[in-house]
């Protein structure tokens, strides 16, 4: 990331305190991944306080600060400029809205009540076997520190962003992508997990739905099971209130592509179409633009593929079953020990509990 000072003060309103360098090179809230020319963002919680890190962080390279009025105050004896704001956190988020609008990469942004990461892990390894430039969300680093580190992390040359949004208090969603601007939203399912702060599953809707009222011209939403049902249902999505195209994932129209597994063999079929292919163990899917994803959340329904209408603007024209590997962090997307044919992957979290079997000789 690379800002300059002038853009820095304008999109979070904030005053200069002494004189600024022309160009900022990054922005970090942590004083143990700073590099040399960054700017220290100084959060304050209920049990912390950045600000008391500002030696530390200008020890570590930082030449530029951004605290509240009483941290600034603090800092009268520090010489080095510093950008004084009314809320560090939003600032924060700001500035990181502030470098989205600048990138080229298209942005994908991925919520819901499971399967966040999974999903995201699964279309990182994919677009990336395929040559695509990716920046994607790290960890579980997906809600209002998470998701500004995300977006400040991506590369001008990055072709696709993939975020994940997670929220657990109401009014979080509009403020993560009031940054994020999808031009492709995902919203995987809907249930009343980590709803404590949202309240029922219509009010958990209400505010995943706010995802898709943030979404670039000529966006596209993809569904997941339920999704569209619920909204409609509750009046939170119509089929003409938004100019964005939305894919269903229960429906049967021509860009869905579902997939039945029986013994070895696994067909994929689209719409009302004859078989567009039939694998057989570690064979390769030759339909163009096929991406496997999991269907999240059912126990008793077959996974889906799709290729939404100008997704990412990336053409895949094959995908390997047995180079499909995606990464693994703990006990997600873990590899489990088989006997088999098939390569069997745990997605186990929260409602999810289910196994992929990878034809991986």
């Amino acid at each position: 990331m690379r800002m300059s000072s002038a853009d820095m003060q304008s999109c979070t309103a904030g005053r200069w305190h002494g004189v600024p360098p022309q160009m900022i090179g990054g922005v970090s809230t942590d004083t143990r991944h700073l590099h040399c020319g960054d700017a220290f963002v100084a959060l304050r919680g209920p049990n912390f306080n950045g600000h008391a890190f500002a030696e530390d962080a200008i020890q570590a390279g930082a030449t530029t600060l951004i605290g509240d009025l009483e941290g600034v105050q603090s800092w009268q004896d520090i010489d080095v400029p510093q950008l004084e704001v009314a809320d560090t956190l939003q600032a924060y988020g700001d500035i990181a809205g502030k470098w989205r609008a600048k990138i080229p990469a298209k942005v994908v942004a991925i919520t819901g009540s499971y399967g966040k990461t999974t999903l995201r892990s699964m279309l990182e390894h994919v677009l990336n076997r395929h040559g695509v430039r990716v920046a994607a969300t790290h960890a579980n680093n997906n809600n209002l520190v998470g998701v500004p580190q995300t977006l400040l992390a991506i590369d001008e040359q990055a072709e696709v962003a993939l975020v994940e949004c997670g929220i657990s208090e109401r009014g979080e969603m509009c403020r993560l992508a009031a940054m994020v601007r999808p031009d492709v939203a995902v919203i995987t399912g809907v249930a009343e997990a980590h709803a404590e702060g949202l309240g029922g599953i219509v009010e958990v809707a209400s505010e995943k739905a706010i995802l898709l009222d943030y979404m670039t011209n000529e966006a596209c939403a993809v569904l997941g099971d339920g999704v569209a049902g619920l909204l409609r249902d509750t009046g939170l999505l119509s089929d003409t209130n938004r100019n964005t195209v939305i894919l269903d994932m229960e429906s049967d129209a021509d860009s869905i592509v579902k997939w039945q597994m029986s013994g070895r063999m696994v067909t994929l079929i689209r719409g009302t179409e004859e078989p567009l292919a039939k694998v057989v163990s570690g064979d390769l899917l030759p339909h163009s633009g096929a991406i496997l994803s999991c269907n999240f959340g059912k126990w008793n329904h077959h996974s889906l593929a799709t290729h939404p209408p100008r997704l990412l603007q990336v053409a895949l024209n094959t995908l390997n079953f047995r180079c499909l590997s995606p990464p693994v962090t703990g006990h997600r997307m873990r590899r489990l020990p088989q006997q088999c044919w098939a390569g069997l992957v745990s997605g186990r979290y929260n409602l999810l509990l289910k196994r992929w079997a990878f034809g991986s000789r």
